[in-house]
């Protein structure tokens, strides 16, 4: 069909050939109307459309009412069933299950402990039942109970390389006295403080030199320390160190008086305590 007009005979008359100048001018700008090839196909369009109007499902305002809005959610379940809508607080047990959470805080099965990251079993067991109210499903369950795990294992690495690094300034301080001063701190914390049920090598260096600082005060008053065996104390390197200056900055000493008796058990003296200083 041509989209011209034809005019006629008669005068004034037009002829109409395009179907669209039928239309009102409202509906000849519509795009369905442009769109349509003819008559018979616009009108098959505007019922298809309507078809899938009368389908479609109308939001409500915000003045609709609770009936309405009701009406609508199921109309949306309906349709659309894998919509979820947001839980009730009385049935987030059921919201959770349909997460695919286990049926009860037993049934989580903990990962598997590996030589690179041991898992342990006794705080996986109090996470379970946090784990099951807070609604974790099995998978969320093993990542968290790992990440606990291997939390707990830098924590252990960094706990033992800040402690042996200690022990081993300790034992710089300490020198050939080591031994011995850890032995009396060992039995002041037994004896003393038995709330501190941690070996004695595993305490910082800070509690261990106050323990042996307790235990050395009461040597004097009568404290015997079984692991020395009765030998003569040992000086830490500072204390030898503060002997040798003691002896070497008083010239009336032995060590200085080549003639005096006593003079070659000061010199040995001196020899001995350097060998202290380490």
């Amino acid at each position: 069909m041509s989209e011209e007009n034809t005019p006629t005979d008669n005068p004034g008359v037009t002829v109409v050939t395009d179907w669209r100048d039928s239309l009102p001018q409202d509906v000849q700008q519509w795009e369905e109307t442009k769109n349509a090839v003819d008559m018979e196909a616009f009108f098959s369009n505007m019922g298809d459309m309507r078809s899938m109007i009368g389908r479609s499902i109308q939001v409500p305002g915000p003045d609709a009412s609770a009936e309405r809005r009701q009406e609508y959610l199921q109309k949306l379940l309906d349709k659309s069933p894998e919509v979820m809508l947001k839980p009730d607080p009385d049935k987030m047990g059921d919201f959770f299950d349909s997460m695919g959470r286990p049926k009860d805080s037993a049934t989580y099965v903990p990962p598997e402990s590996t030589d690179d990251l041991p898992v342990n079993a006794d705080s996986v067991d109090m996470f379970r039942k946090m784990a099951y109210e807070a609604g974790l499903t099995q998978s969320q369950f093993e990542q968290i109970a790992l990440g606990m795990s291997k939390k707990t294992l830098e924590n252990s690495n960094t706990a033992n390389s800040e402690r042996q690094t200690e022990q081993g300034a300790l034992k710089s301080e300490w020198g050939m006295a080591y031994d011995q001063n850890m032995a009396i701190a060992e039995k002041i914390k037994g004896e003393h403080f038995p709330h501190l049920n941690f070996p004695i090598g595993e305490l910082d260096s800070a509690t261990v030199k106050a323990l042996h600082s307790i235990g050395k005060s009461m040597i004097g008053e009568g404290m015997e320390i079984a692991a020395t065996d009765g030998a003569a104390s040992i000086m830490t390197p500072s204390e030898a160190q503060s002997k040798i200056d003691e002896i070497l900055t008083n010239k009336e000493h032995a060590y200085w008086q080549r003639h005096h008796p006593g003079h070659k058990a000061a010199v040995e003296r001196v020899i001995e305590l350097h060998t202290l200083t380490g």
